[in-house]
């Protein structure tokens, strides 16, 4: 059952939940550290959803926009976020933002990919529950390499969000954990004078290394503003980006389904999280006008 516009008791939209490491929310109910993708249970909570050595998924939305938008959708998700052992897990997923921009002068506004996550302007970077998931054995692994990730939907930001994963985590690339020792192995290995210029989809060139151009726009801060980097940091990030060009990881992304039957959507999941109030500072609730929604899939 598809719940794009799930109704609650009261007859509004369902609530949406905050993640995070403070209280109320949603590890409040399920257990974990509330700020990673992947969250294994060691003390479950008096609520028992996730026993003790169990996960439960919290994927982030940038960084994997594949994952299913609403309840009851099929998705597509990174292999690595798959628990070893573990095929059926509960899934949250975030909600898709509204950014605004200017593009020629203009102010506009656009909803970040994919449209289908946009669940409302007050849902909008919180978390819906999907319920029980499954990896689905009937649909065919698809494997990326870095440098396709940015040509499919959503990818741009997908590319940035391992970017600046690496940025912070230098050791699991550059050996080290101190961020001037990367940055040297950036500029010795000619990084930086690898990085190439961006076409704007108004088709604009975006030149890092300019304060303006003939179009208006600044480059440091179009790249800061567009993908949430320091602005004095975007040269590094950017030198990064080559560096996992060049190496051109693959990755693996696999199907992922809701559980037939009773292990589908769990009612009590939902209720448990409502009670427990795992919102934070507003209360979000899903948006039921499909006029504001946009498409469906």
């Amino acid at each position: 059952k598809l719940l794009r516009c799930p109704l609650s008791n009261d007859g509004r939209g369902r609530h949406a939940f905050r993640k995070g490491t403070f209280p109320p929310c949603i590890m409040s109910v399920m257990g974990g550290s509330g700020m990673l993708a992947v969250v294994k249970v060691a003390n479950p909570t008096a609520y028992g959803f996730v026993k003790a050595g169990e996960y439960y998924l919290t994927p982030n939305r940038s960084f994997n926009p594949w994952v299913p938008p609403y309840a009851g959708a099929c998705g597509l998700m990174d292999a690595k976020f798959i628990p070893d052992g573990q095929r059926v897990f509960h899934l949250f997923a975030e909600c898709t933002s509204r950014e605004k921009k200017k593009i020629d002068g203009e102010e506009r506004e656009r909803i970040m990919l994919p449209v289908t996550s946009w669940h409302g302007e007050d849902c909008a970077g919180a978390w819906l529950y999907l319920g029980y998931y499954e990896v689905d054995d009937e649909v065919p692994e698809q494997t990326f390499n870095f440098n396709s990730i940015r040509h499919v939907e959503g990818g741009d930001h997908a590319e940035w969000e391992r970017v600046k994963y690496h940025f912070r985590h230098p050791r699991h690339k550059f050996g080290t954990d101190n961020e001037t020792a990367m940055l040297k192995k950036l500029k010795d290995g000619g990084y930086y004078d690898r990085i190439d210029n961006e076409i704007d989809v108004t088709g604009a060139v975006i030149d890092p290394t300019l304060k303006s151009d003939t179009h208006g726009k600044k480059g440091l801060e179009h790249y800061a503003k567009k993908y949430g980097v320091v602005e004095v940091k975007v040269m590094d990030h950017l030198a990064v980006r080559e560096w996992l060009r060049e190496e051109n990881k693959k990755m693996t992304l696999v199907g992922v389904k809701p559980c037939d039957g009773d292990r589908g959507y769990d009612e009590r999941v939902y209720e448990a999280l409502v009670q427990a109030q795992a919102w934070s500072p507003k209360v979000p609730r899903v948006e039921t006008d499909p006029l504001l929604l946009g498409p469906l899939g």
